[in-house]
């Protein structure tokens, strides 16, 4: 995986490592790790595989759909972090 794909996303921390993870038949899947402080987070990434999915743009509006959905259910629920748990 390039690095400089990761400037793309705003993942906070200094990034450490990447490595492919798992055997997907579809998308190409990393695992990758940031220090953040004293601690480290892991985070997986996909690259989307456009031969499957000819409008990602539009997988990506029904994922924000979704995950907005989720978030609102928890807060109704009362979670109160609930962009941590989606």
């Amino acid at each position: 995986m390039e690095q400089t794909i990761l400037t793309h996303f705003r993942i906070p921390g200094t990034f450490v490592q990447a490595e492919q993870y798992g055997s997907g038949l579809i998308h190409d899947t990393w695992l990758c790790e940031f220090k953040n402080g004293d601690g480290r987070r892991k985070y997986i990434l996909q690259r989307m595989n456009a031969s499957v999915f000819k409008r990602p743009e539009q997988v990506m509006e029904n994922i924000q759909v979704v995950t907005t959905h989720i978030m609102d259910k928890f807060r109704a629920h009362g979670l109160r972090d609930p962009e941590h748990h989606t």
